[in-house]
């Protein structure tokens, strides 16, 4: 049985990342500006074009056009050189496209080594290693985050297998909100990780900077929903995250997410399947898991007289063409997916784990409901004078919202604790309704 990780290491305190964040500026290649409420652009940058007067009056055109069309024709073709052949077709990238880091390093003269980056400082330490920011030696300023593993010590630790499942999850990852990894080696005494490097901090030190210590509601909204597809993502990859809190959340120079740290994720089986959804289950409209389809199958003949006709077993159209949603859904829920490792921060541990019951990807969705709920209210709901105090709460008693702050009122139909409650029992993200 694994221990428990505990704490986490103070990125602040050590001078890892900035105090303060930089007004956000997206990449050509990602979202067109930050939506991320927490911060307010005030630069406004003007971009002039230089343009070139004419005589545009109809008689000065004429002349121009009768006299020297010829003339510009002949010299066009006699001194202008001939067009430069058509640019190569680039490479399909990853969600960072275009990201000059991939060329910098396969630049690098091969095979890769540590002999190839300059140490530059120290980001954190977890617990199978260390994370350093380093510069790529010749290139051109390029900077990653290197995760630097003692072969040895994890060796005496009995978790290389944990250091070598984050590696593979890490290559599995294609997505705008999770890391990406961009070579990885080993020498005679290390194994490490390149990774993208981050450069505006964490959820954890965003939040403390906050008044009140928590977020407002439409921050926490945005970074909710950022967390959410990464999570999504993850799960349809068959990869368990299970160690998500702000301290894990990075935050992008431009103000999006990455998730990151690994090394306490599962990797499982998943089969995706589309599902027939039973009457009452919440629609794809809210946090429903599911989303809805077009129909692919032909619709019978309509019926002299029917108001309706029957298309097939999931969708109606009636008689004046407004088409019903099919009620079949996607699924890819790592749902059969069992571990009995005691993982996690205790703040943030399901209840099934603490008890030794056996765990699964809802573990994931508890632990997404903590980070929502600390984010607006600036503490865990669980929260003890100790950690046995602490997972004690968590298994016995009930959840609590504050009075204060005020957040916005549930849908109507489901309470924020429904939505708790049915994450737990069924396995799917709250919101879901209990599978029948």
């Amino acid at each position: 049985m694994e221990d428990v990780r505990i704490g986490s290491f103070d990125l602040d305190a050590v001078g890892a990342y900035p105090t303060t964040l930089p007004s956000p500026r997206m990449p050509s290649s990602g979202f067109s500006k930050s939506l991320n409420p927490i911060y307010t652009d005030h630069d406004t940058t003007t971009t002039t074009t230089a343009t070139t007067e004419t005589d545009s009056s109809p008689s000065a055109a004429a002349a121009s056009h009768d006299e020297g069309a010829h003339a510009a024709t002949a010299s066009a073709a006699r001194d202008c050189p001939p067009p430069p052949p058509a640019p190569a077709p680039v490479p399909a990238r990853r969600h960072t496209g275009g990201d000059g880091r991939w060329e910098a390093i396969r630049a690098a003269e091969p095979p890769l080594s540590l002999g190839h980056f300059r140490l530059l400082r120290c980001l954190g330490y977890g617990d199978i290693g260390s994370v350093y920011l380093v510069e790529l030696r010749g290139g051109r300023g390029e900077l990653f985050a290197m995760k630097v593993m003692d072969k040895g010590s994890l060796a005496g630790r009995n978790k290389l297998a944990r250091a070598e499942t984050e590696r593979e999850i890490l290559g599995l990852l294609d997505h705008p909100f999770l890391p990406t990894l961009y070579s990885h080696f080993q020498t005679d005494k290390f194994c490490c990780l390149l990774m993208e490097y981050c450069c505006g901090g964490n959820l954890h030190s965003l939040r403390q900077r906050q008044p009140s210590k928590r977020l407002t509601e439409d921050a926490a909204r945005f970074y909710a929903c950022e967390v959410l597809l990464a999570l999504e993502y993850l799960h349809m990859l068959g990869v368990v995250y299970r160690d998500l809190k702000p301290e894990n959340v990075l935050v992008r120079e431009e103000g999006h997410i990455m998730l990151s740290d690994f090394d306490l994720s599962l990797r499982c089986s998943v089969s995706p399947a589309l599902v027939r959804s039973p009457s009452g289950r919440i629609s794809a409209g809210g946090l429903a898991h599911g989303c809805m389809l077009p129909r692919i199958l032909p619709g019978k003949k309509k019926n002299k007289g029917d108001n309706k006709a029957k298309l097939d077993d999931d969708e109606t159209v009636t008689s004046v063409g407004c088409k019903k949603p099919s009620s079949l859904e996607f699924t890819a829920e790592p749902t059969s997916a069992r571990s009995m490792s005691f993982v996690g921060t205790h703040e943030y541990l399901a209840p099934e784990i603490i008890r030794g019951d056996g765990h699964g990807s809802a573990v994931d969705w508890w632990t997404f409901g903590i980070f929502l709920y600390e984010l607006l209210h600036g503490a865990t709901p669980f929260k003890g004078s100790g950690n046995r105090a602490t997972l004690f709460n968590v298994v016995a008693q009930p959840l609590r919202f504050p009075d204060a702050p005020a957040v916005s009122a549930p849908r109507p139909g489901i309470s924020s604790v429904d939505c708790w409650r049915r994450s737990r029992t069924t396995g799917s993200r709250p919101g879901a309704a209990p599978r029948r």
